[in-house]
């Protein structure tokens, strides 16, 4: 069986080098996007992602943007924010921007991986 393969949208270098080390270590395979331009343009020619991980604050475009354009012409593809500054509203907005689920940074290991599979199913 292939890797689930998993985009990471995160312009921070050390944020993202945290998040791919753990999905490696559980068989995912892990493309990056360092802003809402890339992501959208990442989702739209590469098929076989099945997760999308966005920060919210990204240089460009945010991830409330990247989301709602990727949700134009991928309304199913599980869509998990992680943010350090997500409070009730933030909360709010992200799902009403399409969100599947959201997790607040420093994200715990185990928990980013339990959230994945949780949607992957």
């Amino acid at each position: 069986m292939t890797e689930p393969v998993i985009l990471v949208a995160e312009d921070d270098d050390s944020n993202y080098k945290y998040i791919e080390i753990i999905l490696k270590k559980a068989s995912y395979k892990v493309i990056r996007a360092t802003n809402g331009f890339e992501s959208v343009d990442i989702c739209r020619n590469n098929p076989e992602i099945c997760v999308l991980l966005t920060d919210l604050k990204m240089p460009g475009m945010d991830g409330f943007e990247s989301t709602r354009l990727i949700r134009t012409f991928l309304p199913d593809l599980p869509i998990i924010v992680l943010s350090a500054y997500l409070n009730s509203s933030g909360e709010n907005e992200a799902k009403s921007a399409g969100c599947t689920e959201y997790l607040v940074k420093p994200v715990n290991k185990i928990k980013l991986v339990e959230t994945i599979n949780a949607v992957l199913k």
